[in-house]
């Protein structure tokens, strides 16, 4: 019980530090294939605030679709290490060519990005088995996590449920 409390509360914590506003205690359901949903509501507008998440296998950093203001799901990744603000980072999806993220297709800060949904990130993942992202910087840190996409589409399809968005 006390490691789902520990996990509630630093995935609380790392997506409000990239944006993400959990001002009122927040929820957390076990969904299919290890995808989790945080639920919480905004005391000053009382929209509702969903994250569908997933811890990597190392425990280090988490993937996260947010139902962000803009009411349309955003891919976010922790990648659980600071890098420089200048880190280039990839995707690749099941055993496709990696792809780069382009600059003016995310958001970064030292511990978290932003994919712009431009590239359709979230319909890729709906398509995919597996997500492998990396993220490396100036001074040669590298940071490699793989994901295992299994009950993601039906896991949106609940947060869809629960929020507007889509």
């Amino acid at each position: 019980m006390l490691k789902k409390s520990v996990v509630s509360v630093l995935l609380a914590v790392g997506l409000t530090g990239l944006g993400s506003v959990m001002a009122q205690p927040s929820t957390v359901v076990n969904l299919e294939g290890g995808w989790r949903m945080n639920k919480s509501q905004d005391p000053m507008t009382d929209k509702v605030k969903i994250n569908v998440f997933m811890l990597s296998p190392d425990g280090k950093g988490t993937l996260a679709i947010r139902c962000g203001d803009t009411n349309k799901f955003e891919p976010l990744w922790l990648y659980g290490k600071y890098l420089t603000k200048d880190a280039k980072f990839l995707y690749r999806f099941d055993k496709e060519t990696p792809m780069s993220v382009p600059a003016d297709q995310m958001a970064t800060s030292q511990r978290g990005l932003f994919l712009d949904e431009q590239i359709g990130f979230v319909n890729k993942m709906k398509a995919a088995n597996v997500l492998t992202l990396q993220a490396r910087d100036r001074d040669g840190d590298v940071v490699t996590q793989t994901f295992e996409l299994a009950g993601f589409t039906k896991s949106l399809a609940d947060a869809s449920r629960e929020a507007p968005c889509r």
